[in-house]
């Protein structure tokens, strides 16, 4: 039975167990709109109150075919609330042709979503954007959104473009969207793009949200100028906050290897932040 058929299939409040080797392709038809951008996802999660347990399970993704929308691998709709998706292994393997398209490991529209201990990785040869996980609270408020309550713990989210080029792209390990209350905990996120200036930037985590916790990651953004013989790289943000009444505590910040290197940019107003190592280093410009 496919993994869209499990999940499906599922029954409330009750936990599903993946084994084996799951292969993932693009599909024909599954789409959804966001905004007014339209999207096609390979895996569609649409039921309340559920546990995907990937313990002895891993999830390939290989595509070398062109994308005529974004992709997202998992999409967790707004009508999934409280899902939980837990020691999940997804590695995205991209040798497609240089495209504008977003492509995104998991793209979250629901409250309470809960992520553990979960391992996405995704590679992708030639320039794209690139998204590890992407919380869509999609509401300026100070009330509730839709993705609000997001929790990560104990992850590794790791996001990388290979070869440089001329089109503008960014790379996101987190990028929460308007959600509130979100919280980030122990885990690593890296993420790294190689091209010229600023039109290539990698960016470790954002966030506009409110309320929002960030607390005991290691979080990279990595412009890829290991070899320092180069006049302009990526940009590289470890963390850039737009949000309000955000904590980030006991994070260790590095914005590394790019034209322009931040550990940190703040935006937000009443940020709260303690006890971080934040490094911006080998800037070459």
């Amino acid at each position: 039975m496919e993994i869209q058929q499990v999940i499906d299939s599922a029954r409330l409040f009750r936990e599903v167990r993946f084994e084996g080797e799951i292969n993932l392709e693009l599909p024909k038809s599954t789409s959804f709109y966001v905004g007014k951008n339209f999207s096609k996802s390979l895996v569609a999660i649409t039921k309340p109150n559920i546990t995907l347990d990937f313990t002895d399970a891993i999830v390939r993704v290989h595509l070398t075919d062109p994308l005529d929308t974004n992709l997202n691998i998992f999409f967790v709709s707004s009508m999934a609330k409280n899902v939980e998706i837990k020691n999940l292994k997804l590695h995205v393997y991209l040798n497609i042709p240089v495209t504008s398209r977003q492509i995104v490991g998991i793209y979250n529209t629901a409250y309470g979503l809960k992520l553990n201990n979960c391992d996405i990785e995704i590679v992708s040869e030639n320039q794209s954007n690139l998204v590890g996980v992407f919380n869509n609270g999609n509401l300026d408020t100070h009330m509730e959104t839709r993705a609000d309550n997001l929790v990560i713990t104990n992850g590794c989210i790791k996001v990388q473009i290979v070869q440089g080029g001329k089109m503008e792209c960014k790379t996101y390990g987190i990028y929460n969207n308007l959600a509130n209350s979100i919280s980030i905990q122990n885990t690593f996120v890296y993420s790294t793009n190689i091209g010229i200036g600023k039109k290539q930037t990698a960016i470790g985590v954002f966030t506009n949200g409110r309320f929002g916790r960030f607390i005991g990651c290691n979080i990279k953004a990595n412009g890829s100028h290991n070899t320092g013989n180069l006049k302009e790289q990526a940009y590289a943000y470890g963390f850039v906050n737009e949000g309000l009444y955000n904590l980030i505590e006991s994070n260790n910040i590095i914005g590394e290897w790019g034209g322009q290197c931040v550990g940190l940019e703040n935006k937000g107003d009443f940020t709260k932040v303690n006890g971080n190592k934040i490094l911006a280093t080998h800037t070459i410009q």
